[in-house]
């Protein structure tokens, strides 16, 4: 019994993306925004949600999470409190400029789709 109901945990688990132990999955991409419903776990950043755009002015759980990724995978200098200011954008756009270093018009302090790829993979 225990058997099935762990095998049946493990393969909801594959669908969602998430590895043994809640780590990502080895092949799982990033959870989509606009809409899109994903598991993601970065070591202190459990998240389940959508990854909708955020950015200067908002005040979200997004916010929160986006500033997680940014202080947990970059080592940036930010608070996680979900308030989406100046020193979040400044984060945003360093990391930004780390994903993407050929592509300055990306570099714009705006958390959309690429940009929460780029936050769930340290580059």
């Amino acid at each position: 019994m225990l058997t099935k109901k762990l095998a049946a945990g493990l393969s909801t688990a594959a669908l969602m993306g998430v590895g043994l132990f809640g780590a990502p999955a080895a092949n799982a991409a990033p959870a989509a925004a606009g809409g899109q419903v994903g598991v993601m776990t970065v070591k202190g950043c459990v998240y389940a949600g959508t990854h909708p755009v955020v950015k200067s002015g908002d005040n979200n759980r997004h916010v929160k999470h986006a500033q997680c990724l940014l202080k947990k995978v970059y080592g940036y200098n930010v608070d996680m409190d979900g308030s989406f200011g100046p020193k979040t954008k400044s984060a945003v756009i360093k990391a930004q400029k780390r994903c993407y270093p050929k592509s300055p018009s990306d570099w714009d302090g705006i958390v959309g789709f690429k940009t929460w790829s780029c936050l769930h993979t340290k580059v």
